[in-house]
């Protein structure tokens, strides 16, 4: 694989993009895109590009299946559609990141901060987001049967159309989400 910054120019990337590239890669990478080297993409400034990349072709996205993100700074990230099921994200900084779409299932989120992320049609059944910051977060048609929100905070959450079967809000801040409605929706609460 080679990728120039006159490639990412005749694809129209944004300036800000072509700026984290040579910021991080000069005029030019060159080797094989491999798990190792999303990984690194994720921890750089790049991070806000990926799904960019992987949209229009640039290179492939890696299943991030039970891959130990702990603490990790992915604020911004573009992980749509990513699979991140079974991953540990425990305490990671995931604030305004596109998670879209991404499989999350039996994810660990807890005491995650994902204040402001786009969780919309983003599959967390099962996932743990004990204490989960999720203030401000899309969660619009996200799927999080039984998943635990136990100590959450939802002040401010879209729950539009989200599945709630059996997911457990014991204890959650609410953030004003009527409880008996979230309870009709098949809440724990």
């Amino acid at each position: 694989m080679r990728i120039t910054i006159k490639d990412l120019q005749r694809m129209r990337a944004c300036e800000s993009g072509v700026a984290a590239f040579r910021e991080v890669c000069g005029d030019v990478i060159e080797g094989e895109w491999t798990a190792e080297a999303q990984a690194f993409a994720l921890s750089t400034p790049l991070r806000r590009y990926l799904g960019w990349a992987v949209h229009v072709g640039l290179i492939p996205l890696w299943s991030m299946n039970r891959w130990d993100l702990t603490r990790a700074d992915l604020r911004y990230a573009d992980l749509r559609y990513a699979d991140l099921t079974d991953a540990d994200l425990g305490g990671a900084d995931l604030t305004r990141a596109d998670l879209g779409g991404a499989d999350l299932r039996y994810a660990n989120l807890g005491g995650a901060d994902l204040r402001c992320a786009d969780l919309t049609r983003a599959d967390l059944g099962g996932a743990d987001l004990t204490r989960a910051d999720l203030r401000y977060a899309d969660l619009t048609d996200a799927d999080l049967r039984c998943a635990d929100l136990t100590r959450a905070d939802l002040g401010g959450a879209d729950l539009t159309r989200a599945d709630l079967r059996y997911a457990d809000l014991t204890d959650a801040d609410l953030g004003g989400h009527d409880a008996d409605d979230l309870r009709r929706r098949g809440a724990i609460v």
